[in-house]
């Protein structure tokens, strides 16, 4: 489709009045477009500089038109016939061939347009210009112009003019066809079934979300269009496929056909209207499809509409309990009464109905949850709204604040920020929706929700004694819980949906601040080269300013889109182009002075930009130690006084291409207060982007793009109030210029018109708006609230008030220029979601081509509730001393003689600084500003645009029949003092006092006072400082050969001078370097002291003492260092086979490589192939991670092992009861992951559904209920139902392998298509075999379905395993036969692809890897255990065992998947060797020897010295002795490099991206860390951890107020952008180390975090690593890297 001005122009509309712009694709291009009655046209004016601008191929009035444009408006009187001469001839012929041309120049709309119209199609024009032609302005060309065009090609079409489907009655004059060269078409008209129409809507409609539209300066291909597909027949709306069409045939009947004869004028775009509403089969009440065609064509596919004729407008509120419906005439805009309404399920059915009243309102309140469809009926009329819709977008409306609920709980705590392993009281009050309290208190289910929505616990809470409607609840966090963002849920209804509150807290590794740290500048918005200054203000937290405390400062700027968000929300200010103009530097640093004060001034140096700049001004204020206290301010930098905005009136910058690009504009100053201009320059540019491919020499080849632009529209405009503005577009990009010769700046937005596009029906119709005004608030019970009201049109208005229903509404006629309404407050309007909504309707009319509409507005109603707000008065000390008694008074007057009570906490400052926590308000949580809880739907969107055109003829027609992310514990000093309930006595007052610890800072102290109905809060500060602070900073932690220097800050706070002595104690481990001398202490004075420490072994946490004196002053501190292994553990497992009589010595140094710490040994001896199955438990309950597998395999032993099974396996027994809670807990969490339908997703229940790991947790369940636990039966039985239903589908899921792959010289799989094929086959049936074997442990697997897998797809097994099961399933459902061969085939057969070629192969890893969780050492093992249980005797039985000892011998490495496998299989093996069993003796030294013996498995453990001393087994029996020997710790030396599977590598940069090569670092600088992971074979579930040297700290961008990472590039690559990257699952910022888990390949993925530079000292440097969480073996190592050494800055 070309572009296609044709001279129609461009229109600024005034207000929020809008075009009529249609919305079929091809016709909303070229037609007319007209404004509203009610839209004033804003004046138009001439550009300047006159000249021939272009010649295009354009279409005038429909048909083809050369166009010759201008930069300024010609002259009305000329003779174009004499100034302007044209020529044609066939695109192929020479000039002189060329024939005249009549002269027929109009003069468009837009008068810098000369058309020469009706031209032929494609055909090549040849335009000569006078150069006498003149401009309006008296200008003229002055020389003779040329151009040349050819005209664009008219092939012949058909479509359905709009993308609306509801034809408004009486006023369109019938449905619109939009046809080029087709004088005739077949038209078939469909009517969906009643018992349909739900499956119907849902079909064409329903809410569809999108990938997110690149930005316009992404520049990539993809962009070009979005290459996001889906099929639009599914919609019924353009072209559909006959395929299509052919499952309409069960929801709907032909009706009738017909043959319509539409306008026949040649090469031009006709709009033709089919009379619907005469046809007398299109009268009966229904939806219609039409199919047109032409006639004779029969093609795959057809153009297709769906619509319904109707003069019933539905406008409808839906709240939780009650839906409201309001019926208005569409041509009148009145109110309809007597509407028939029903509510329609998706079966068809009626589930209520109602009529509506003298206002046009029907009410619904059963069944909602099961209505899908709205039906309204008058006589044969029908109007339909669905249910499933998008509601409106209100997102541009005041309608924010706290959730709407009847129920009202109100949750709070001390803080927001909690530490892994911590424990906290959660406290709730229970109200209803007016803050009352309950009459009889019931219990609330509390749950807790981890950072990926997965359930860590599930609780209920009844209320306390104390107090009304009060609830407590302690909650412990797991010492591995995962960080960030978690959630506590509130429900009284347990089985709710929803929950009636939810409260979000942070969980991070972080340590308290121990400064405060303060900025304040200017708020007046920069412009020009002004400079920001910025005073900064430091302090400790116990009172001592910070002075000559080092600060640090950067100061960062980039574009701000929309600076003025709140008064303006959409809108956008600037330039694009600024978008690249991001620019960080950062200051020099200086000091804090004696008060602790400095000032900083940054000049931006922002004077070429022309858009609105954001700085962001990022201060770190550092501890002695090195630590920072990071803050930021944030300021606006203007390019102008005022400027221009824009409002894109589409979504994501993509708009429908065909259609109308409409936009608001206005001109504001920084306040948001509008600014009138007069003489606006506005330009709508197309640019066409030519990609190419080229090579060279040093790029290879490489992808680019020209781009060509092409000058659309170019106008003056006078803009005198906020207007609207709508320019058709094509097809591609364009960019909006608007410039203002007042301040000499320029607007410049990008989009695009094409695919990606939002559709109608996928986001919420944005409504126009309708000014509001209310007066007099808060409001009392029989006040009137005054409410002023201007729509954008004249028209009828309903007003409601609403809350949690519709509790009031009248319509009234409104005018666009005001009306005021009194609206009287009720008595029973007890809540604070209350908000005024109206809703103004246009009426459409036959005469002037207006399209009904209506615009909305939306003001929130606050009650008066004064005399429930009582004043809190809290009494702290403003100063006390550590470790002794803090008393606190709370004085309520107000509650006096009532029954209150109070809450009171006292958190360390230095926490709630960290996340800029706010006391617990629940005055306003109760009656402050709720949002507005309803949705509103209508079908003002969906309505078929009036239009001009001709009535189509009718012819003829008639009826038709993660692992090492478990952080080591920390000694962490966190200060969170709760009082809990304590009652007020009869003068409103009450006592607490708390018992501080050994700390120094600054206590908030927070209350919260309650009673029945009534609330308040306050807070106080409290100074806690000894006479003597002494403040020691260390690192987090230390590694062996690391030497860091700790700092001691000594401040005096006696009164008096002192000198003070200090001396350090620690343990062995840890050794303390010389004391510092006594120091002389004025009064009020600090010093900073230090000791250099050194760490010789990883010992754990060290005890640290210091001891401080100063006269008769004497300070003990205790303190506790980690000190930690520099490498992640390592297994080493060695084994043989002692024949009767020999003799194995172990060997002396085994663990001479492991920190002694860490390092174990233990002995297995077995007559079969042992397997230590206490480090496999061990393994299983300690993984850190909880996904479904993980969660699974973790909790299996815990349902398998009794003490007594303990006790046998040389294991520490587990209580049952303990047992039972931890299963509980592991159910809990296994609810949280499963689906809606019964089905299990991997990481919560909204991942996708994990077929095999259904299965397996199913199984589990079944064994745990056998054990005798009590898993949920709800679960097991939607799990069992899933299964059922996924099974009996299972046959037509499987696939066919490749009979014959092909293979290379070494007889492997070559292809990878082939590889794939093979391992979807082996998958699709390893799933349907285990589904299979779980049913049939239950007698519900269907036999036939299972014989179906053995004889058709038992060949696809590439592993044991699933033959097994479905063996096992045969056999116990009664098939003996097929059993038995399933059996037998399944103990021979061989794992993986290429099983002959493994495991020497060079990919023998990937071509093992089956996709179902699985390895060769689990399938073995699962095999074993499972034969075993069911008594199954086969000769092979054994030799599955003997074959998992060859990958014992190359493994050091488990899944948890293998470890769980390896459980089960020694556990079936107990017992089961049969004969004499073993004997052995074991002698160390010249000790005398320990007789061993046995017919299982036994285990010991040697400790070190005895390896020293010697130690010997020797084989006492008969038969053969397997002699395992495991040994583990963390290595005294790093760990060689290791990239066979996965290479990692570690880059550092300066923050400015520069590479970081020196060992040398000073305190307080910040770097980012650039981790490169690529994998040699896809992993899905990567992990990537960093451990850090001791001397830095990873900067945890969760918590950060300092810069962001959007602030940083390296080698062109925003961090930002690339940690988005939809590979990085999740990442984590801990104390020692940052992790990643991502999805890893051959491609390689870039992960960043920042680091600072904080302890001074020399360090050891870790080496990164990587891993696959389920096949650990697969791993990387990066490269050691020498020592660095850590400064303080001098």
């Amino acid at each position: 489709m070309t572009m296609a001005t044709m001279g129609k122009g461009l229109k600024i509309l005034a207000g929020v009045g809008l075009a009529a712009a249609v919305a079929a694709a091809g016709w909303w291009g070229w037609q007319r477009l007209r404004g509203t009655p009610e839209a004033s046209e804003a004046d138009s004016g001439p550009p300047a500089a006159f000249a021939l601008a272009d010649c295009k191929a354009r279409l005038f009035d429909g048909s083809p038109a050369i166009a010759v444009m201008f930069t300024q408006a010609l002259a009305g009187g000329q003779d174009f016939g004499k100034l302007l001469t044209a020529t044609e001839s066939a695109t192929n012929e020479d000039a002189d061939k060329a024939k005249p041309v009549e002269a027929r120049w109009v003069l468009g709309d837009n008068p810098r347009v000369l058309y020469l119209p009706y031209v032929k199609p494609e055909r090549k024009f040849r335009v000569k210009l006078a150069g006498e032609l003149a401009a309006r302005a008296g200008a003229t060309l002055a020389t003779p112009q040329t151009c040349e065009v050819a005209s664009e090609a008219m092939p012949d079409a058909y479509y359905f003019a709009s993308r609306g489907t509801v034809l408004p009655a009486e006023i369109n004059g019938g449905l619109p066809v939009v046809t080029v060269n087709t004088p005739q078409v077949d038209v078939q008209f469909l009517r969906i079934r009643p018992e349909n129409l739900s499956a119907f809507l849902d079909q064409v409609g329903g809410r569809r979300d999108r990938p997110r539209a690149a930005s316009y300066e992404e520049g990539s291909e993809e962009y070009e269009g979005g290459y996001y597909y889906e099929d639009p027949g599914r919609r019924l709306k353009g072209t559909t496929s006959g395929y299509v069409l052919d499952q309409l045939r069960g929801m709907s009947d032909s009706v009738y056909i017909g043959r319509f004869t539409t306008d026949e004028r040649p090469n031009r775009r006709n709009v033709s209207f089919l009379p619907v509403e005469r046809i007398k089969e299109l009268q009966e009440p229904g939806i219609y499809v039409a199919v047109m065609n032409t006639p004779g064509r029969f093609g795959w596919d057809y153009q297709v509409t769906h619509f319904y004729v109707t003069d019933i407008g539905l406008h409808l509120r839906r709240h939780a309990a009650q839906i409201d419906v309001f019926a208005t005439s569409l041509k009148s805009g009145s109110a309809l009464t007597g509407i028939e309404l029903t509510l329609v399920d998706e079966a068809g059915k009626a589930v209520q109905q109602a009529s509506s009243d003298g206002q046009g309102h029907a009410v619904f309140t059963q069944k909602l949850d099961k209505a899908r469809v709205v039906l309204a009926k008058r006589g044969k009329e029908m109007s339909v709204l669905s249910l499933g819709d998008a509601a409106l977008d209100l997102s541009e409306f005041d309608a924010v604040g706290h959730p709407s609920r009847n129920n009202k709980l109100f949750v709070y705590a001390g803080r927001d920020l909690y530490r892994p392993g911590e424990s906290f009281q959660a406290s709730v009050l229970a109200r209803d929706a007016d803050g009352r309290a309950w009459t009889k208190p019931v219990p609330l289910t509390l749950s807790l929700k981890k950072p990926d929505g997965s359930n860590a616990a599930t609780l209920l809470v009844r209320p306390g004694a104390t107090g009304a409607g009060y609830y407590q609840q302690a909650l412990t966090l797991p010492a591995d819980a995962p960080t960030g963002r978690w959630q506590l849920q509130a429900r009284v209804d347990p089985a709710a949906k929803q929950p009636d509150a939810q409260w979000s807290f942070q969980v991070e590794e972080f340590l308290p601040e121990r400064m405060k740290l303060q900025l304040s500048a200017p708020e007046a918005v920069l412009t020009g080269d002004a400079e920001l200054s910025v005073d900064v203000q430091g302090d400790y937290l116990y009172g001592a300013p910070a002075s000559g405390n080092r600060v640090q400062a950067s100061l960062y700027s980039e574009r701000q889109v929309n600076p003025l968000a709140r008064q303006l929300p959409g809108f956008i200010f600037g330039d694009f182009a600024d978008d690249k103009a991001k620019k960080r530097g950062d200051a020099s640093d200086t000091e804090l002075d004696d008060k602790g004060h400095a000032s900083l001034s940054f000049k931006p140096e922002l004077t070429e930009r022309s858009s609105p700049m954001l700085l962001r001004t990022s201060v770190a204020l550092l501890e002695s130690g090195g630590r920072p206290v990071v803050r930021s301010l944030e300021r606006s930098w203007w390019p102008a006084e005022q400027l221009v905005a824009l409002r894109p009136l589409f979504d994501r910058n993509v708009v429908q291409e065909g259609g109308m690009a409409e936009f608001e504009i206005t001109r504001v100053d920084a306040a948001g207060k509008f600014h009138p201009a007069a003489d606006l320059q506005l330009k709508l540019i197309y640019e066409e982007r030519q990609w190419y491919w080229r090579y060279d020499d040093s790029r290879g080849w490489h992808s680019g793009f020209n781009t060509q632009e092409e000058l659309v529209e170019a106008r003056q405009i006078k803009l005198d109030k906020r207007s609207k503005i709508a320019l058709p577009v094509r097809w591609g990009r364009y960019r909006l210029e608007i410039a203002d010769p007042g301040t000499q700046e320029t607007l410049r937005y990008g989009f695009y018109a094409g695919w990606g596009a939002q559709d109608a029906d996928d986001v919420g119709n944005r409504p126009d708006r309708v000014q509001l005004k209310l007066e007099g608030a808060p409001f009392k019970p029989g006040q009137k609230a005054k409410l002023e009201i201007k729509p954008p049109h004249d028209g009828e208005a309903l007003v409601t008030v609403e809350g949690d229903r519709v509790l009031w509404s009248e319509r009234l006629s409104v005018k666009a220029r005001g009306t005021t309404v009194e609206i009287p407050v009720a008595e029973d309007w007890k809540r604070h979601d209350l908000y005024i909504t109206v809703a103004a309707f246009r009426p459409g009319s036959q005469g002037d081509k207006v399209t009904p509409a209506r615009a909305l507005g939306l003001v929130h109603l606050p009650l008066w509730r004064e005399d429930r707000k009582p004043k809190v008065e809290l009494v702290a000390p403003p100063k006390a001393t550590p470790e002794q008694a803090l008393p606190i008074k709370v004085k309520v007057p107000q509650l006096a003689g009532k029954s209150a009570m109070v809450t009171v906490s006292a958190v360390d400052v230095g926490i709630l600084n960290i996340t800029r926590y706010k006391t617990p308000d629940p005055q306003d949580f109760f009656f402050g500003k709720h949002r507005y809880g309803a949705d509103l739907l209508d079908l003002y969107g969906k309505l078929i645009e009036k239009m001009e055109g001709n009535a189509a003829r009718q012819r003829f027609g008639g009826d038709a029949g993660k692992r090492d992310t478990q952080s080591m514990p920390r000694k962490v000093l966190l200060v969170d003092l709760f009082s809990g309930p304590v009652l007020l006595d009869a003068k409103g007052e009450a006592t607490v006092s708390f018992k501080l610890p050994d700390f120094n800072g600054t206590l908030r102290v927070m209350a919260v006072v309650s009673s029945p109905d009534s609330y308040g809060s306050a807070q106080a500060e409290t100074v806690v400082a000894a006479p003597l602070v002494a403040e020691l900073s260390m690192p987090r932690f230390l590694s062996p050969g690391d030497k860091a220097t700790i700092a001691l800050d000594v401040s005096n706070l006696s009164g008096s001078a002192r000198e003070v002595k200090v001396r350090l104690e620690a343990e062995g481990p840890l050794r303390v370097a010389a004391q510092p001398e006594p120091v002389q202490l004025a009064d009020k004075q600090r010093k900073v002291l230090s000791f250099q420490v050194e760490a010789t072994e990883a010992a754990g946490l060290v005890p640290i003492k210091l001891h401080v004196q100063a006269g008769d002053l004497k300070l003990t501190r205790e303190a506790a260092l980690q000190l930690q292994p520099l490498t992640p553990p390592v297994h080493e497992l060695r084994r043989t086979r002692l024949e009767p009589g020999a003799t194995l010595k172990l060997e002396p140094g085994l663990l001479d490589g492991y920190w002694g710490g860490s390092a174990s040994a233990t002995l297995s001896l077995s007559d079969s192939p042992p397997i230590d199955i206490r480090e496999q438990v061990k393994g299983l309950l300690g993984y850190p991670y909880g996904c479904l597998e993980q969660t699974t395999s973790s909790a299996y032993p815990l349902a398998m092992i009794d003490e007594e099974a303990a006790k046998a396996f040389g294991m520490t027994p587990v209580p049952r009861e303990e047992r039972a809670k931890r299963l509980d807990t592991a159910f809990g969490r296994l609810a949280g992951m499963q689906q809606a339908k019964g089905g299990f997703g991997l990481w919560s229940n909204t991942s996708p559904y994990e077929a095999w790991l259904t299965a397996y947790v199913t199984g589990f369940l079944q064994d745990a209920k056998d054990a005798g636990f009590a898993p949920p039966e709800s679960m097991m039985t939607r799990a069992m139902d899933n299964l059922l239903e996924q099974f009996q589908r299972s046959p037509g899921q499987q696939t066919q392998p490749p009979k014959d792959p092909k293979r290379d010289d070494k007889g492997r799989v070559a292809s990878y298509s082939d590889i794939e094929l093979i391992r979807i086959a082996h998958q699709r049936f390893a799933e349907a075999a285990h589904a299979g074997y779980i049913l049939a442990r239950a007698q519900k697997a269907p036999l036939a379905t299972l014989k179906t897998l053995h004889d058709q797809y038992r060949g696809n097994a590439r592993s044991p395993l699933p033959l097994i099961h479905l063996g096992l399933a045969l056999k116990l459902m009664g098939d003996e036969t097929r059993a038995k061969q399933a059996l037998d085939e399944g103990v021979k057969r061989a794992y993986g692809i290429n099983p002959a070629l493994a495991p020497v192969q060079e990919w023998w890893w990937w071509e093992e890897w089956l996709g179902d969780y699985g390895s060769r050492v689990r399938d073995q093992a699962l095999a074993y255990a499972l034969l075993t249980r069911h008594g199954i005797q086969h000769e092979r039985r054994e030799g599955l065992l003997f074959d998992l000892a060859s990958d014992f011998d190359r493994r050091r490495y488990f899944s948890t998947q293998e470890r769980l496998a390896l459980f089960l299989a020694v556990r079936s093996a107990h017992g089961q060797a049969g004969g004499e069993g073993w004997s052995a003796s074991l002698q160390t030294a010249a000790a005398a020897p320990e007789a061993l013996a046995g017919k299982e498995t036994a285990q010991r453990d040697i400790p070190g010295a005895k390896l020293k001393a010697g130690t010997v087994v020797k084989n006492e029996g008969k038969g053969s002795l397997f002699v395992e020997v495991h040994a583990q710790g963390y290595p005294t030396k790093p760990l060689p490099p290791q990239a066979d599977s996965i290479v990692v590598e570690r880059s550092l940069f300066t923050t400015s991206g520069k590479p970081v090569t020196t060992r040398q670092f000073t305190t307080g600088e910040m770097y980012i860390v650039r981790l490169r992971a690529t994998a040699k074979r896809p992993i899905k579930d990567g992990l990537i951890v960093d451990r850090i040297p001791a001397g830095f700290e990873v900067e945890n961008l969760n918590l950060s107020q300092g810069p962001q990472a959007g602030e940083f590039e390296v080698d062109g690559q925003n961090i930002a952008q690339a940690n988005a990257n939809a590979r990085i699952v999740h990442t984590e910022y801990r104390d020692d180390r940052f992790v990643a888990a991502a999805q890893l390949d051959g491609n390689p993925l870039d992960v960043y975090y920042l680091v600072r530079v904080v302890t001074p000292g020399r360090y050891q440097v870790p080496a990164p690593f990587a891993e696959d969480m389920y096949r650990p073996e697969l791993r990387g190592i990066g490269k050691a890297e020498g020592e660095i050494t850590v400064l303080n800055k001098k």
